[in-house]
């Protein structure tokens, strides 16, 4: 069953991965907001758990399938809609269950199965325990007004947590108010951006393997970050953008990957995409909208047999 498992994951990663460097290659060009790059590192991140999708032959894998993979059925071919499955690896002559090649096929796939679940297990485990040790440094935050708390364990305001996450002052800023600060960390809370940021480690663990994985999961939260620059900013003046960026100067980057904090990815390029911001007309989000979904429709289904 984990040789069944391993085999098909590392299909869906090959993929995955191919549409990480896409996103990341769109999201070079600095006219598309990074609200939309952030929203399409859903597709990757989705296709990383998904070795079988729908059929359909407007997918980008229907006019690569004669080259890179083969396609295989997984429902029966009068049902509808038709779910395949992308087989990259190529190393089985059947399927459900995996039936390899050769015994030499089987034995390599064996023992990397059991390589690759110790290692998910251990990186799960390893990201439980700091998750659990920094919650109980948290716990002796002193609590100041609603969701806000202050420590002397950090340097910069976070919000911490998944399940009921929490605004973290450090104690230089007790006395202070922050309206960018409160306003920052409040964008996070209302996008759940923590239980994605989590979601998106789980994922990366999942395909540790994979040092292409880790890469993505840097660049996914450095754009989470400026998108929810982006969705805090969009509704201030021109002065009040260029305070905002001024405050980003004072905090200190966060390393902890379940946090997102307002100093949390590279001050200059924060500071440089607050400065650059050009509102989205009305036609410019639907054209944004369609080109999401167009994207999403291409990258999410399979390939038609």
């Amino acid at each position: 069953m984990n040789t069944d498992l391993f085999y098909w994951l590392l299909n869906a990663g090959i993929f995955g991965t191919f549409i990480g460097l896409f996103v990341l290659l769109i999201g070079r060009f600095r006219r598309i907001p990074k609200r939309v790059i952030y929203l399409l590192w859903t597709i990757p991140f989705l296709r990383l758990w998904m070795p079988f999708g729908i059929s359909n032959r407007f997918s980008v894998l229907t006019f690569i399938s004669g080259f890179f993979t083969k396609i295989v059925p997984v429902t029966d071919s009068e049902a509808y809609p038709k779910v395949t499955g992308t087989n990259y690896v190529a190393a089985a002559e059947s399927y459900f269950p995996v039936k390899y090649k050769t015994s030499l096929l089987e034995s390599i796939f064996s023992a990397a199965a059991l390589v690759w679940l110790i290692g998910f297990c251990v990186l799960v485990l390893t990201f439980m325990l700091l998750y659990i040790y920094t919650m109980s440094e948290m716990k002796n935050a002193k609590h100041s007004h609603d969701n806000v708390y202050i420590s002397d364990r950090i340097t910069a305001p976070v919000l911490y947590g998944i399940i009921k996450p929490k605004i973290i002052l450090p104690v230089y800023m007790e006395h202070e108010e922050s309206r960018y600060v409160f306003l920052h960390e409040n964008s996070h809370l209302k996008r759940h951006d923590n239980l994605f940021r989590t979601a998106a480690l789980v994922t990366a663990a999942l395909h540790w393997y994979n040092p292409l994985i880790w890469l993505l999961l840097k660049k996914y939260y450095e754009d989470l970050e400026l998108a929810c620059d982006e969705c805090c900013i969009r509704a201030l003046s021109g002065d009040e953008r260029r305070e905002y960026a001024k405050s980003l100067l004072s905090a200190a980057e966060s390393r902890n990957a379940f946090v997102c904090a307002f100093g949390g990815a590279k001050i200059r390029v924060r500071i440089e995409n607050i400065l650059n911001y050009r509102s989205l007309s009305l036609i410019s989000a639907i054209i944004f909208t369609i080109f999401i979904i167009v994207i999403a429709a291409a990258f999410l289904t399979n390939a038609a047999l």
